[in-house]
């Protein structure tokens, strides 16, 4: 939601956007992060400019979500004294990658 922070928010924000997308809630002359950015801004009241392709494939969908919450998760039980939220992210991809 662009608060700086990943959370079970940001997942059930993803999903309600993929579910708006898929059903035609955004105007059809909006994809991609204009789309995102149509979205945050008339429906969500969120911070369009913070595009949550977590996967990186240029779209935002169900996997992100699944994978927000996989992070939030991750964070919530990982306790490691002084550590950044960008190297959090990289032990979670980096643990998620060695497991699949």
């Amino acid at each position: 939601n662009g608060d700086g922070k990943v959370d079970a928010r940001d997942a059930s924000l993803v999903l309600s956007f993929y579910a708006d997308a898929s059903t035609g809630v955004i105007p059809s002359e909006y994809s991609g992060k204009e789309a995102w950015a149509w979205w945050a801004t008339n429906v969500a009241n969120c911070n369009p400019n913070a595009y949550p392709d977590f996967g990186g494939d240029g779209k935002v969908n169900a996997v992100d979500a699944s994978s927000l919450l996989g992070f939030y998760a991750y964070a919530a039980t990982t306790h490691i004294e002084g550590i950044t939220g960008p190297e959090l992210m990289r032990m979670y991809r980096t643990e998620s990658e060695q497991n699949s």
